[in-house]
């Protein structure tokens, strides 16, 4: 399925247009544009704490670029996301168990540089033009925009009595 973002982006200064809204470390400069490490030990940490709806979906993007060395983890709420050692724009989805944390970049004598830094509550999308809608929902295409979520009942795959039914 598809997700789409849901209001703004949470992640201040994501660009690094400026020098602010980001505690640097050890190794870390921001400047034209973007974060740049070299032989990076200390962390990056978005400087304002994130607001989160616990038990919501949330998408972090970024992109690392430059002559990537090292690695670099990428953490939201303590919790790893994922660990990167090349360059490219990197997606992860996760749902929130806090109601508020940072971003933050962890490095392990990394080079290389990060920008585009978004942070979007996400939902599931129903963008396509068959029945299939978001997660294994149905949707009817024929008399409105009347969803459901299908399921077993002995047999009969009904909606009829589905806790589902939007």
């Amino acid at each position: 399925s598809t997700l789409e973002d849901v209001g703004s982006d949470l992640c201040i200064n994501g660009d690094f247009a400026t020098d602010t809204n980001w505690n640097k470390g050890t190794g870390w400069l921001i400047g034209s544009g973007v974060a740049t490490a070299s032989s990076a030990s200390g962390n990056l940490t978005s400087s304002a704490s994130v607001t989160f709806v616990a038990g919501k979906l949330y998408k972090l993007t970024f992109t690392v670029g430059g002559s990537v060395s090292g690695s670099l983890i990428a953490q939201v709420n303590g919790v790893n996301r994922a660990t990167v050692t090349s360059a490219a724009t990197y997606t992860f989805v996760f749902e929130s168990l806090d109601t508020s944390g940072t971003i933050d970049f962890i490095p392990t004598s990394f080079n290389g540089t990060i920008d585009n830094v978004t942070l979007f509550e996400v939902v599931p999308g129903c963008v396509a033009t068959d029945a299939l809608a978001c997660d294994g929902w149905w949707k009817d295409t024929h008399s409105g925009m009347e969803m459901w979520r299908q399921h077993n009942d002995g047999g009969t795959n009904t909606k009829d009595g589905s806790f589902y039914a939007l």
